[in-house]
This record gives structure tokens, sequence and C-alpha cells, in this order.
């Protein structure tokens, strides 16, 4: 049966979901601050709502999981380098006397600043730096904020936000000043402004006027470019004085560069019908054997649009689904065979009815033997199994480890209020057919790995293995998955071995960075430092020299030259002694990206 039928009380309305690195096989971190219940908004509400799923299990490991204490209502969220989960400003009030069209805030949402990060292993939340308040066009210093920000991890290790409604105090309507926050001293900085962004805000003249910057649909390319999937206004200057045409148009797909804050290239057509934050966005596998050339799909129309954004002059194409229906605020899931899985949704949000819709598959047309995509944009296919749950707006889907995919909360006809009457509080499992196949038990593996460097993979039945891939954890909520990302690896297989042996992507902006707690000792006192240093891994020990990793004799011991001068550079304290003289080989529990190892065997792909 695709859905299992072992359903779990989430307790709380999970408008946001993220999968982190903690128990046996993750856990899943959800949260709702206020639940979309003004009642409940701060600073005298009970928004106060985090929730942990374990995996292992299938069940709540407690009920009294700590909180952040500002409102986390639909804020945006990301991973960092190293892997926490950075939360991003939230709703600072709801505001019934909103100005009306013609104003800026004419939302009765407000964002603020405060910010938030989660550690999983001791499940809870850290506040860290605020948000900058500067008002670029004027207003002082008590602007700035975000509500329904975006938010992409970078190449290094660091998060951009993009957008999102500014707090009252700003005279803006959307926060339109990137901000970028720093992993390594975990402060805020600002980004060139997006070129010619005026006032930068849009007054609401119907529906879907504001929408398409919020959540924006961002991601972080091979080619170190950022895209903007959700369409951006052509002119902003003309957008700053009220007086708008009867459309707000027209829009454009573009090429980012982070530096300049400059639009690159021919401005591509928008994909039609996707200019809100209604329907997902995914990033499509990136494969080695084409050098990661990036495709992106919106989908959850009756048509999905899809890009390959290295085509010579690259338009969005539509892909006609299965169903060939609207499923609005509908989640996608990269599952570890390729597809796309969607799941959730309804045909009209406002009068959904209990709708429950069949999870839906997109097979990209890879081939897998060559490692490359073929002519033709993909299939749709439909499953025959039905959830228990309605999933409408604020609902979250993510893949966990276990190659499963997880969805919980939602909206009942879009209904604000008692989460309890309005509310779907159950978190329900989607298991593709894969799912009763044979998976193969990786026995040892290597805790981190550097870009480009080769790794082994001791597997059961090496022989069977066909594909290797990297998969990010994903963090969810409003229908767009902002973490998730598949790479593809080279791997090889000799007969008779135990293991494969892959191969790490060249760099960050393939995989993202994920670094380690660099100081971070196992029960005998190794670091990583000592195991590069012992392994003659002079570009590692570089690495962690600049990220500050604490300096230790013993990692000169091997009497590698390089490495020496390198320590000393850096200043070591020759006198100094350790109790153990070795420095056996070891690998801290870190990694270079939040991933999920995920070997594919023939007897996943029944459902190829």
């Amino acid at each position: 049966m695709p859905w299992n039928p072992n359903i779990v009380d989430s307790q709380i309305l999970a408008i946001h979901a993220a999968l982190v690195p903690s128990g046996e096989n993750g856990e899943v971190v959800l949260f709702g601050g206020d639940e979309h219940w003004k009642d409940q908004q701060e600073p005298n509400g009970d928004f106060r709502k985090t929730r942990v799923y374990d995996v292992q299990t299938h069940q709540l490991v407690s009920s009294s999981i700590p909180s952040p204490d500002s409102d986390v209502f639909c804020c945006g969220h990301a991973f960092t380098g190293d892997g926490r989960l950075l939360i991003i400003g939230g709703t600072s009030v709801w505001e019934p006397d909103h100005p009306g069209p013609g104003h800026p805030h004419e939302l009765a949402f407000g964002g603020h600043r405060r910010c938030w990060l989660y550690n999983a292993h001791e499940r809870k939340w850290v506040e860290t730096a605020q948000l900058l308040p500067e008002n670029p066009h004027g207003g002082g210093t008590s602007g700035g904020g975000r509500w329904y920000p975006g938010a992409v991890t970078l190449a290094n290790g660091d998060v951009l936000s993009l957008f999102g409604h500014a707090r009252r105090e700003d005279t803006r309507h959307r926060n339109a000043n990137p901000e970028r926050f720093d992993v390594n001293t975990n402060k805020w900085s600002q980004m060139p402004l997006l070129a010619n962004d005026g006032n930068n805000y849009l007054p609401n003249q119907g529906e879907p006027k504001v929408r398409p910057l919020f959540f924006a649909r961002t991601f972080q390319l091979p080619d170190g470019q950022l895209f903007f999937a959700t369409a951006m206004p052509v002119d902003w200057a003309s957008h700053t004085t009220g007086n708008l045409p009867a459309t707000d148009g027209p829009h454009f797909s573009s090429f980012f560069d982070l530096a300049s804050g400059a639009y690159i290239g021919t401005p591509i057509p928008e994909a039609a019908g996707y200019d809100g934050w209604s329907f997902p966005c995914v990033l499509l596998p990136l494969l080695p054997e084409e050098n990661y050339s990036p495709r992106v799909m919106h989908c959850g129309r009756a048509s999905a649009m899809r890009i390959d954004l290295n085509a010579t002059g690259p338009v969005w194409q539509p892909v006609e689904t299965a169903q060939k229906v609207d499923r609005v605020n509908s989640c996608a899931a990269l599952l570890p065979t390729g597809q796309v899985c969607l799941v959730g949704g309804v045909m009209d949000e406002e009068h959904d009815g209990g709708q429950r819709m069949p999870a839906e598959l997109y097979d990209p047309n890879i081939d897998w033997a060559a490692g490359r995509y073929r002519p033709g944009l993909g299939t749709w296919t439909v499953d025959t199994g039905l959830p228990v749950h309605s999933r409408n707006y604020h609902s979250a889907a993510l893949l966990l480890p276990t190659g499963t995919v997880l969805t919980c909360g939602g909206n009942i006809n879009r209904q604000m209020g008692d989460p309890n009457l309005h509310g779907v509080k159950r978190i329900e499992l989607f298991e593709p057919n894969y799912a009763v196949g044979t998976r193969p038990i990786i026995s040892s593996a290597p805790k981190s790995t550097a870009y480009g460097q080769s790794f082994e993979v001791t597997v059961s039945n090496p022989a069977s293995i066909t594909r290797v891939a990297l998969i990010r954890n994903g963090s969810c909520t409003h229908a767009y998955d902002f973490d998730q990302r598949y790479v593809g690896l080279k791997f090889d297989y000799h007969s008779g071995d135990s293991h494969v042996r892959a191969t790490a992507p060249p760099n960050g902006n393939v995989l993202l960075e994920k670094g380690a707690e660099i100081d971070l000792k196992d029960n005998y006192g190794w670091t990583s430092l000592l195991w590069a240093a012992e392994n003659g891994h002079k570009a590692i020990v570089k690495l962690l020299l600049e990220k500050g990793a604490e300096i230790d004799p013993k990692s000169a011991e091997n009497g590698n030259e390089v490495i020496v001068k390198l320590l000393l550079k850096k200043g070591a304290d020759w006198e100094s002694k350790g109790k153990d003289r070795r420095t056996p080989l070891f690998v801290i529990n870190g990694h270079t990206q939040m991933i999920e190892l995920v070997l594919v065997t023939d007897a996943y792909q029944r459902q190829l």
C-alpha cells in the first residue's frame, strides 16, 4: 500500500518542516508559530509551537520541545553550510487596521527581524543575529524584517535572504535589500540592491499582484550564479508610484549575479501560471556526466513547466501532467530514483471539501546507464492510492532517509483560526513502490570527504548498485522546499570488491558546502585536523586552518613538510604535547554537505 496506514498525531499545525541530522535515521523538526490563528500571535498568544518527529520510530519524541519566543509563522528557512537550520523572520503583528490599496502596507501581516538556529543534537533553538534594520530608501533604522522571505544556501555555506514583507515601520511593501548570513560569524550583511529596484513596493490591485516575490524560488547553480525561477518585474522603477497598469507585468525569469546585484543575460519569459507561492519548484537531478547541467521545473498546475538552463536561449516548456488538473498548495519531493513525487494540494483552496489527491510521479527522462538526460521532457504517472487527509494551504512534505515521503499540516479551506477546527494535525507517509524492495545495507562509509576526492562505501551486494547520489536534507513550507538537492556521483565497482568507490562533486556550487564542527573530538580526542595531517591531505589541512581549526602539534607527526609549514604559519605551539602520540585515521561526525547517501539498486527501480 503506497500510503502507510499508521498515522501520527503531530499535536501542532506543522506549517514548517525540516529534516535534521539527529537520531538513528534523522529527525524532523516541525513548527508553526501562531498556527495561522490571530489569537495565538505574539506577544501574549500561545505561539511557541515546536515538535520533533523521529524517523526511526515514526513517533514524536516529546511534547515539551522548547520553541523560539518570537512568532516564526511564515518565516523563511534554509540550512547553513555547517548543517544548522536557520530561521529567518516571521510574523511581527496581525494588523486589523492595515492601510488599503495604494499604500505599501496593505497586507495585514508585518515581518520581523529576529532569527534562530536550531541545534538538532540538543533539540533546542538558539537566537542569532537579527536581520538588519537599515532601509536603503530612507526611514532610519526602524525598518527591515521579513515575512514570507525567500532563502537560498550559497556555495560557501552562507545563506542569502530575499524579499518578504517588511515591518510596519518600513516604508516599502517588500524588503528588496538582499541580506547574507555568514556561516562563520553568525552575522548578517547587506548585499548589493537588486538592479533598478526603485522604492520596490507593489500596491495590491487584485490577486496575484503582490505574490510573485514572496518565498521566491531561487537556486544556486553549478556555475556560481543564482537563478530566479519566480518571475521578476521587468521595470522596478515603474512600481514606485502606485499608478500601475491593469496587469502587473511583464515578468521574467533570470540569472542573477550575487556580487553586483544585477540580472544576467537576456530575460527569459516567465513560466505561465507560476507567478506565486502556491506551487512547488524543483532543481532536477544534477549529473556528473553532463557536468551538472541544471534543469528546473515548476509543477502543480495541469501542465508543469520545465527549463534547461544550459540550452541556447533557454525557455520554459510545458509538460502535461497525468491528472491534468491544478493542485494548489501541493508539495514536491525529489526521490532517490531521481523522480519527483508530487503530493497534496487541492483544486479549489477556499472550498477544498476535504479533497484528497493521489501522489503523482514525474520521470525526468534520464538514461541512467549513460548518466544523461534523453531528449524529451519526461512523463507523469498517477499512483493508485489515496491519503487519509487533505493537504491544502500551510502543508509541507519531505523526503526521509528511509526513502518515504512525509506529509503534514494544512488549513482546511485555507481558513485561518483555531487549528483544532481548521487544521490538519496528522503526519502521513507516502511509500513509493521501491519501498518493498531490498534496501542496500551500508556497513561503512566515511563521515566526510573533500571536493573532487574519491571515497569508498562498503555495502551489501555492491555489484547490484546502479546509482550513487547525494541528497540534501529538505526544509519545506508553503509548497516549496528551500533545501532539497539531488547530486549524482560517478562511481565504479570491481568484481569481488565489497565496496563501491564514488567521487565527490568538484566544488560547493554543485553540492553546497556542509562544514563540520571542525574542532569536535571523538571519544579518543581526535579531531579532523589530526586525521587530515596524519594522512597527508594538504588541501584539507589548509581548509581547516582557514576555517579556524584549533592547532594541535600532533598534526605534524607524520613529517609532511607542507603541513608543517601550514601549521607554523598559523602559529602552532611546538612545546605542547598530547597524551596520545598516535594520529590514527578518523573522520569526525560532519559532512561537506548535509546529505543522505543513497545507493539505488536494481530492486529500487521496479517503479521506473
